[in-house]
């Protein structure tokens, strides 16, 4: 299984679940996590306080100087095209930060952006696309 984080202000997990479009199955999991089902495939949207602990001091930092006060979750998943699915729907607000668990951190909606520009776009793969992007949304002098 993949995952990739999201990073949200506390108290953030219910707007995650309003804006999960109707067409899916969503229901509690294990552990307090909600899965969304497509019918064939699922992905898990989970609270993961441990994130923050594995994250390098560097990244953290960027994190804190974005959200004073951030509540990590995990998407875990095994079909990328559910979870770009999923991600559209709920990521594309400049309160969710993205981490593709490959060394990248965007605003949600620079990685929306991303996703619906970039047809068969895989953030595990194509990291000079990523690197792009990074580059684009730095503040300039």
């Amino acid at each position: 299984m993949n995952s990739v984080v999201l990073v949200a202000p506390r108290g953030y997990s219910a707007d995650f679940k309003a804006k999960i479009p109707a067409g899916y199955r969503v229901f509690e999991g294990a552990g307090h996590s909600t899965v969304i089902e497509d019918g064939t495939t699922r992905v898990y949207l989970s609270q993961n306080d441990s994130v923050r602990q594995e994250l390098e001091r560097e990244e953290l930092g960027r994190i804190l100087s974005t959200i004073s006060d951030p509540i990590f979750y995990t998407i875990d998943y095994s079909d990328i095209n559910l979870c770009k699915a999923v991600l559209l729907s709920i990521a594309d607000d400049p309160q969710v930060l993205i981490d593709n668990d490959h060394g990248t951190l965007l605003p949600g909606p620079d990685f929306v952006r991303l996703l619906r520009s970039q047809q068969g776009w895989d953030w595990r793969r194509d990291l000079a696309l990523i690197r792009a992007a990074c580059l684009s949304t730095e503040p300039s002098d």
